[in-house]
């Protein structure tokens, strides 16, 4: 997806914690709805129930309220620069693209998340029934997983339908395991401390044995979709230490190798104490258990840190191939073409630097009929990738310094790009300078 592939240094921070922290509200949806599934007829306390429900309930709001933040963040990286991300041509722009339409879909799916989570955990607050409430929830977390991988790299890598079957259930894995230790420590664990030990232990019983099995499933899960993930955007051992995304996925599998510690300890020590006739669990094993979780708890928000990272930065395989480009502020300095085109009755000159894959500056410059500057015009960048990318165009609002009008924007893949430039004045009728630009520029 090219707005996803933009590289905007400015906007990298603010992108990687929108999607560290949708990735979070994800987890909060999902693992409440897990540990129900897993509690079904066996739970005895509704006091969990209750809290479950509403904890998947802030897990929706907190989703609506990142959305805002990853449009935000992702006009930014297509504008250039947060000032100019914010402006209302630019967040418009954006929404026209494909980007912006799975956006406007997730927030709408959201948005029924958070009505059916509220429904739930009213009728929950009065003793009735959720379990069809249960099932809309469910499938609107399917579809928000689906969602978010549809807006990932797995989106643009062949053969597609496959990468983003295995980024979907990459994801799942993610949220259950996570979401499920989440509520496990904020929860289950401190609800079932409030009582006697024996009902503590009978409670425990009831769920920690089956989520020990269902976070080993997914483990294994995501060991083999990682391992897809680790051939199709790595091209070899070496580009792990010299990318940023390398780089960054090594810190990502160090946090996991982490959580698994106490996880295996989890499934191998506790899980023997809790099954039997005769559970062994003590008030110091319950102590230590909460302690474990919520470590294991806290390096998995670690791990989602870095999964949102990853998922700003180019692919190893996309960096390796591109050279590397100068640094933005020589990039209108040093234009590797400038081209003219006639918009209606005015003449537009493009300049575009350094013309390689990557990062680049557009510079446009607009003259009447007469020969005159023209600095008074709206102008938009429409940016069409080469046919065979299956990137959709987008659109790019750029800045007007002194006599042109400038944007940063990265082509990549290599190909034939056009560029449109879209001149409005303010007494004419929109025209359109097009520009055809092989990338990289030939020497």
């Amino acid at each position: 997806l090219a707005p996803l592939s933009l590289q905007t240094t400015g906007a990298i921070p603010l992108q990687a914690a929108a999607r560290w922290l949708h990735l979070l509200g994800l987890a909060l949806l999902a693992g409440p709805l897990a540990m129900l599934t897993l509690m079904g007829a066996r739970s005895t306390m509704p006091a969990i129930d209750r809290g479950l429900w509403q904890c998947s309930r802030w897990g929706a709001v907190s989703l609506l309220a990142v959305s805002g933040l990853a449009l935000v963040a992702q006009s930014a990286a297509v504008a250039g620069s947060l000032a100019e991300g914010v402006q209302r041509t630019a967040l418009m722009s954006l929404l026209e693209t494909r980007w912006g339409a799975l956006w406007a879909l997730r927030t709408l799916v959201v948005a029924v998340a958070i009505a059916a989570t509220s429904f739930a955990t009213s009728r929950m607050a009065s003793g009735q029934p959720t379990r069809s409430w249960h099932a809309l929830v469910l499938v609107t977390a399917a579809a928000l997983l689906t969602l978010t991988a549809m807006n990932g790299h797995s989106a643009a890598a062949a053969p597609v339908w496959l990468s983003l079957s295995v980024d979907w259930l990459h994801l799942t894995a993610t949220a259950v395991w996570l979401g499920g230790l989440f509520t496990l420590t904020a929860i289950v664990i401190p609800a079932a401390r409030r009582l006697g030990l024996d009902q503590c232990g009978r409670v425990l019983g009831s769920v920690v044995p089956r989520f020990s099995t269902t976070a080993f499933v997914s483990v294994q899960v995501l060991v083999l979709t990682g391992l897809y993930h680790l051939w199709a955007h790595v091209s070899d051992w070496n580009a792990l230490v010299s990318s940023g995304y390398g780089r960054t996925l090594l810190v990502k599998l160090v946090l996991v190798a982490v959580m698994l510690l106490p996880a295996a300890f989890h499934l191998l020590v506790v899980k023997r104490r809790l099954v039997g006739d005769r559970p062994t669990m003590t008030a110091e094993h319950v102590r230590a258990f909460h302690r474990t979780v919520g470590v294991e708890a806290g390096v998995g928000v670690l791990v989602l840190a870095a999964v949102g990272l990853l998922t700003t930065l180019p692919p190893a395989r996309s960096v390796e191939a591109a050279p590397a480009a100068p640094p933005p502020t020589a990039l209108a300095d040093q234009p590797a073409v400038t081209l003219a085109a006639p918009a209606g009755s005015s003449v537009v000159t493009l300049a575009l630097g350094p013309g390689r894959i990557g990062s680049n500056r557009l510079d446009a410059r607009i003259r009447d009929a007469s020969g005159a500057v023209v600095t008074d015009a709206r102008v938009r960048f429409r940016i069409v990738p080469p046919a065979a990318s299956q990137i959709a165009p987008w659109i790019v609002v750029p800045a007007h310094r002194g006599e042109g009008y400038q944007a940063t924007v990265a082509l990549a893949p290599e190909g034939q790009w056009t560029i449109a430039v879209e001149v409005t004045g303010s007494s004419t009728p929109t025209a359109t300078a097009m520009f055809n630009v092989s990338v990289p520029v030939p020497d």
